[in-house]
């Protein structure tokens, strides 16, 4: 076996094997599981689609084409995705504080009782 694909997610190594399979080139996934250990692991080249070395010339053409179709990410969608990130960190804080205080209030009347 050989590496034909090194995915940037466990979602494109599924999508470049299921492509393959769908053209009869058999094919295997490695490190699919290792993308949960990100924290302690690199997490840049973790899952790698790999074929036998017959069809990694067949498989190359494949994926090349289906990377050509993909549509890129464009840097107004970028903007508004770290947009929803920030509006998301900020709410957090101040709901997790509100949370706490409610939990002290509450055992605080319990224990008047």
């Amino acid at each position: 076996m050989i590496i034909v694909y090194e995915a940037k997610s466990s979602i494109d190594a599924n999508i470049v094997q299921d492509i393959l399979l769908i053209d009869g080139i058999n094919c295997h996934i490695m490190g699919g599981y290792l993308e949960g250990g990100v924290g302690e692991l690199q997490p840049m080249g973790l899952i790698k689609v790999m074929t036998d070395e017959k069809d990694f010339q067949a498989a190359k053409k494949i994926i090349a084409e289906w990377e050509s179709e993909k549509p890129e990410q464009t840097k107004h969608d970028q903007t508004i995705e770290n947009k929803n990130i920030a509006q998301t960190k900020t709410y957090k804080k101040p709901l997790v504080g509100l949370t706490i205080a409610l939990f002290i209030l509450f055992f605080y009347f319990l224990s008047l009782r």
